[in-house]
């Protein structure tokens, strides 16, 4: 890859697999599907990832459903 190129990732939501180019945070990633940051935790390789984490070449994200709740007493 060269300096100035943006990496190719693959994003795995649900049974759903999408490439994109022209990501260089998950940010980024996450605007160009259209996915709102707020309703998924995103993972690489086992590590939870923020907004502003760098994408690589060739890496693959798996997006999990945040899920809150509890009970107010």
């Amino acid at each position: 890859m060269k300096p100035m190129e943006k990496p190719t990732i693959t994003i795995r939501l649900r049974d759903q697999k999408y490439t994109i180019q022209g990501a260089s945070t998950v940010r980024e990633a996450l605007e160009i599907l259209q996915i709102p940051p707020e309703l998924f935790l995103v993972v690489r390789n086992g590590e939870l990832l923020d907004g502003e984490t760098p994408l690589n070449d060739g890496d693959f994200l798996q997006l999990v459903g945040a899920i809150s709740g509890g009970s107010a007493k």
